[in-house]
């Protein structure tokens, strides 16, 4: 059994201070609108493939716009976890089930780039082989140790990076 909620959480996709709470909540909006806009092409797809078609567009358009492709890619993040709810519910199984069974068609193959190191890895046997554990302790901690814009640690990559320690 689990559970999942959202809220529009400032500073934590895009740590710039010149930018106010308001400009990260316009942020998130912007990357949902977005996804929504390049999801509704009409094309169909598996789950994943909507993902896959979109991604790199989705980058491009955020970073068209000024956002950072952190940010970018929370529009589809929230759409494609609504996706799989939804193909999960509509199919009545578990979200376990539909993985095991690669229902929502995982290919790395439909990835146009960054998926270089899962080229001819076979995804549906990986899934397939997979068992539910009794218990798990899930902790999403990204953004709490990571580098406030401007700050002498910034690695200065775009992507979230930690403060080294002394």
């Amino acid at each position: 059994m689990g559970c999942g909620a959202e809220m529009l959480a400032p500073k934590w996709f895009d740590k710039n201070l010149a930018l106010s709470n308001e400009d990260n909540f316009d942020q998130l909006r912007l990357a949902l609108r977005l996804a929504a806009d390049t999801y509704m092409d009409g094309k169909a797809r598996t789950a994943f493939g909507h993902f896959a078609a979109h991604y790199g567009e989705q980058i491009e358009a955020g970073a068209a716009r000024g956002l950072n492709s952190l940010v970018a890619n929370y529009g589809p993040a929230q759409l494609d976890r609504a996706i799989l709810d939804a193909l999960f519910l509509s199919l009545g199984c578990s979200f376990y089930d539909g993985m095991h069974g690669n229902i929502a068609g995982i290919e790395p193959v439909l990835l146009d780039r960054g998926a270089g190191d899962l080229a001819g890895f076979d995804m549906p046997r990986f899934l397939a082989q997979l068992t539910p554990a009794n218990s798990i302790a899930a902790r999403h901690t990204v953004g709490l140790v990571d580098v406030i814009g401007g700050h002498p640690g910034q690695v200065g990559d775009g992507l979230p990076n930690r403060c080294k320690k002394s």
